[in-house]
């Protein structure tokens, strides 16, 4: 993305904060003050800092139905609609696509969700 130079001036501070903030977290967990929640299955997380409208619910569906023809168990974890664990429209498409071949959880916290 080419942004004008008074853009990229103007952003440039937030991004300072940004990479901090992430090595932060990252030597956090490093040094174990946060904790690695593991699931007994292998995870593919599908998301970005994009609020929506940039395929993640299509992404998640193609990747859904590749594993199943792979003969592979699939469960879906989202947050809900807003993290309110509460069900939103992608999840509602995805369980009229994808039916009872996959577990679906939603809540605040995926991880409880997901066990």
């Amino acid at each position: 993305m080419n942004l004008s130079l008074p853009i990229r001036l103007l952003l440039w501070p937030f991004s300072l904060v940004y990479g901090v903030a992430a090595r932060l977290q990252a030597w956090l967990y490093a040094q174990g003050i946060y904790s690695v929640k593991r699931l007994n299955a292998p995870v593919v997380s599908v998301g970005n800092l994009t609020v929506g409208g940039t395929g993640k619910t299509p992404m998640v569906l193609w990747l859904a139905e590749r594993f199943l023809a792979e003969g592979k168990r699939v469960g879906i974890l989202s947050r809900g609609y807003r993290g309110s664990g509460g069900t939103s429209d992608e999840i509602e498409m995805l369980k009229g696509r994808l039916g009872n071949r996959v577990v679906f959880g939603v809540g605040p916290d995926r991880y409880v969700a997901g066990r």
